[in-house]
Formats: C-alpha cells, structure tokens, sequence
C-alpha cells in the first residue's frame, strides 16, 4: 500500500520536523520583530509625552 511504507512514514515525518522548524523560526523571528516595535513605540510616546510637556512650558 502506497503512502504506509516505512521509507514513505519516515520521509513525511522528516517533512514534517522539517516544516515544523522551520514555522517556529519564522515565529521567534516575528516576535522579535515585535517586540522591537513595541519598544520603539513605547520610545516614542515617551519622547511625544516629553516634547508636549517642554512645549506647554514654553507658552
């Protein structure tokens, strides 16, 4: 029966691990990519937040 063999079962499962690997890299790539933005805008709200209180200052 095509699709049972034992080289067919081991050829699918290292697909398998294969994809596997490579979804979980794209994933901790994106999270990262992420979380790098979540610091920059929580940067530049800081930075916003500083300017609006310098400017109110200043009238």
């Amino acid at each position: 029966m095509v699709g049972t063999d034992p080289k067919t079962m081991q050829d699918l499962s290292g697909a398998a691990d294969t994809l596997q690997h490579k979804l979980q890299t794209m994933s901790n790539w994106v999270t990262g990519k992420l979380d790098d933005m979540s610091s920059r805008m929580n940067h530049l709200e800081k930075n916003l937040t500083d300017l609006r209180y310098r400017l109110r200052g200043k009238n």
